[in-house]
């Protein structure tokens, strides 16, 4: 996956208002379970993706149409929001934003409340190892990923869909790759309900825990502590090196020098 730094250019493109009232249940005073709520005091901008899927979401294709997003507004989800790790959540929406009609898209994260809750306790090299196994896993930041490039929509469970993809069958699911066998235990001991973005880091980080590799991972920044966390979790995720399961794998030097660059 090629990594970018975000270009955050404001183009001279009209953008379009949204004005505050109840349409479709989308804007409203009294949230739905997924929501984005802009911060009091604060006004953002959402933008829309309308580039071709092999542009990066950081490139000037991207700032293609914006819509502006004004202080106390709340509109509903579809699903969680989705963290990038340059700052932004993705969003869809129930129904496309009175005013805009988008759908869609993109805003910052710091401009907004949600129902998105990240694990506030990770630091910056734990952060960096969990991107660098969904990076091995190729999933990236789609934290809906199904085993054989398929997505779902309800983050309420474990989806359970055993899918086939080269001869290889598998329920995994999620940004990490769980497989229900794996997740129940794990979630069940971690007191997580459901299969949210950040139910999936909680329950990440507990797998590592298990393996006794959480000072490694912590500790990940300095070379051999990275090494001995990948290889002390390579009989859980098959595509880290060292892995017994006989699939492809990524290697260290590959994952060492994704590590890096999230830091």
């Amino acid at each position: 996956m090629r990594q970018t730094a975000i270009l955050f250019f404001i183009l001279p493109f009209a953008s379009l208002s949204c004005n505050d009232k109840q349409v479709h249940g989308i804007v409203s005073s009294e949230p739905m379970t997924n929501y984005i709520r802009v911060i009091q005091g604060k006004d953002t901008v959402l933008f829309e993706k309308v580039s071709s899927e092999k542009d990066s979401i950081y490139s000037e294709n991207y700032l293609d149409r914006r819509c502006n997003l004004y202080s106390g507004m709340t509109l509903n989800l579809n699903m969680p929001p989705v963290p990038t790790k340059d700052g932004y959540l993705k969003v869809d929406f129930s129904f496309p934003v009175p005013g805009c009609e988008i759908a869609s898209g993109y805003v910052l994260e710091s401009d907004v409340e949600s129902s998105f809750s990240k694990v506030e306790t990770m630091s910056k090299n734990e952060k960096a190892f969990l991107s660098t196994i969904a990076y091995a896993e190729g999933t990236g930041d789609a934290y809906n990923y199904i085993f054989s490039h398929a997505s779902f929509s309800s983050y309420e469970d474990h989806p359970r869909q055993r899918k086939c993809s080269n001869g290889l069958c598998s329920n995994a699911a999620g940004r990490y790759q769980f497989l229900a066998g794996t997740w129940d235990p794990l979630a069940r001991k971690a007191g997580v309900k459901d299969f949210t973005p950040a139910s999936q880091d909680t329950v990440c980080l507990a797998l590592i825990k298990e393996v006794d590799a959480t000072q490694d991972v912590i500790a990940s920044n300095q070379y051999a502590s990275f090494e001995r966390a990948i290889y002390s979790l390579s009989g859980k995720w098959a595509s880290l090196p060292g892995a017994p399961y006989g699939q492809p794998t990524k290697s260290m030097s590959d994952l060492w020098r994704f590590y890096q660059s999230q830091l």
